[in-house]
């Protein structure tokens, strides 16, 4: 994911305290530099996090479905979830847009790594 934030232009990300250590040999791997394009808040509030930013801020949704819109001259959040432990209600709340993907495959669901690239970059598509 961080690899993705960075691949698309964010400027911060801010992870809960149950996420992995940003900067762990393996994150670092995996990130491939991303790190060093990004603001990396760690072991943050993400509920607090929410209340203070400016933009809109999008969360997953499994319906009904809303398509992604983005203005070019706003500030964008997501927020997205590990699969068993899934985001606060008060972060549900806060989230001033809910989103889905579209899947016409014959899949459930998405990783959230997969997810969030996706929403990350249909928001660089439509700034474009």
């Amino acid at each position: 994911m961080l690899r993705s934030a960075a691949a698309a232009g964010c400027d911060a990300v801010f992870l809960s305290t149950g996420c992995a250590d940003a900067w762990s040999p393996r994150v670092l791997r995996a990130a491939m530099g991303g790190h060093f394009a990004l603001r990396i808040a760690e072991r943050q509030d993400l509920s607090a996090v929410a209340r203070e930013f400016h933009g809109h801020c999008w969360r997953p949704a499994c319906k009904p479905p809303h398509p992604l819109r983005v203005r070019p001259a706003r500030q964008c959040g997501f927020s997205d979830r590990q699969r068993r432990a899934g985001l606060s209600d008060e972060l549900l709340n806060l989230a001033t847009h809910k989103i889905t993907i579209p899947m016409p495959g014959k899949v459930e669901s998405l990783n959230a790594a997969a997810a969030t690239a996706i929403c990350l970059f249909e928001a660089v598509r439509q700034r474009a």
